[in-house]
């Protein structure tokens, strides 16, 4: 963490503390003051800067686990879709293409970058995308 983010939370956390800045029981975070700009809101924050934040759903940490769950729960439901536009010009409804279609494609792609060599372990286990120099 910077110090600066470090210390604009400790500012944040010391204003509560004080009475300065006034919260609800049900407050997840809080507004960081003077960060408010004209075109968008203001800066939120955490009330415990301690706590990370919540990552994943029903246990999928990654997009590609979130894809695979999707296939497991839906495998003919929609995924990704796109709208084609007509020779005149007006857009089409959507076009989906299903979980089981989306994670064949993904996983061909990956097969793909492996046969390429593009693709190495870290020390965690996990595969990592990385570049090869023109030769």
């Amino acid at each position: 963490m910077s110090r600066e983010r470090s210390t604009g939370i400790t500012r944040v956390l010391t204003g509560i503390d004080r009475g300065l800045i006034s919260m609800t029981a049900n407050q997840w975070s809080l507004e960081i003051p003077e960060t408010t700009r004209s075109d968008r809101g203001g800066i939120r924050r955490s009330l415990d800067p301690t706590a990370a934040p919540m990552l994943g759903s029903n246990g999928c940490l990654t997009l590609y686990e979130a894809l695979r769950r999707g296939r497991d729960v839906s495998p003919l439901g929609p995924c990704l879709g796109f709208r084609a536009v007509s020779t005149r010009g007006f857009a089409t409804p959507f076009i989906y293409s299903s979980y089981v279609e989306v994670v064949a494609r993904v996983d061909a792609i990956a097969a793909g970058l492996a046969s390429m060599g593009l693709v190495q372990r870290n020390d965690d286990g996990m595969l990592l995308l990385v570049g090869r120099g023109r030769q």
